[in-house]
């Protein structure tokens, strides 16, 4: 008799960044095995974060393709963050209040979210750094981020989302010539 079933919740606990843990979501246990990070804990310590492209389970190996709402909520003492290239989504509010936060090392290749850094008390956010293979700019992606100054798009953009960029300090800016669609009010204000 063969039993087959389906995780549902499923959460794995893995080190990452010295005695920190993040914590994941299986969203495929078939192939292509996927996950998601859906906090970290004892989050109020974490202030420097990698996100891992994959993570190992047993002789499988997770593509980490999402973040989910909420993960890094609050994490007060967050300094910095590097998104992989795979993350396809980021909840709402994955980095709300995250009041300390200056530093985004953006790798997502394709990622649809909606202004994941804002923050309601004004954004501590001065540095952002695109990798060299993103090809989509969320809508919203760096909106409200008010100490942003400078920004380098890499010549893989070819779709810089609506919003993307509202309220920005950007005083300068060269667009690639790869960018083939420019959202609504990208640059407003």
């Amino acid at each position: 008799q063969v039993c087959t079933w389906e995780i549902t919740d499923f959460t794995l606990n893995a080190i990452y960044g010295g005695d920190r843990i993040l914590n994941y979501q299986i969203t495929s246990d078939v192939e292509p095995y996927t996950a998601e990070v859906i906090y970290g804990d004892n989050y109020q310590q974490l202030t420097n974060v990698v996100i891992p492209d994959t993570i190992q389970i047993g002789d499988k190996i997770y593509t980490v393709t999402g973040i989910a709402q909420g993960a890094f909520q609050n994490c007060t003492k967050l300094q910095s963050i590097t998104i992989p290239e795979n993350v396809q989504t980021i909840g709402d509010g994955a980095f709300y209040a995250c009041d300390n936060l200056t530093s985004v090392v953006w790798n997502a290749i394709n990622c649809n979210c909606n202004r994941p850094f804002y923050s309601y008390n004004g954004s501590k956010v001065s540095s952002f750094t695109f990798g060299d293979k993103v090809q989509t700019i969320p809508a919203g992606l760096c909106s409200g981020l008010s100490l942003l100054d400078t920004i380098v798009i890499p010549e893989s953009v070819t779709s810089i989302g609506k919003h993307a960029f509202r309220g920005t300090g950007i005083t300068s800016i060269t667009i690639p010539e790869n960018v083939q669609t420019i959202g609504d009010e990208a640059f407003y204000y």
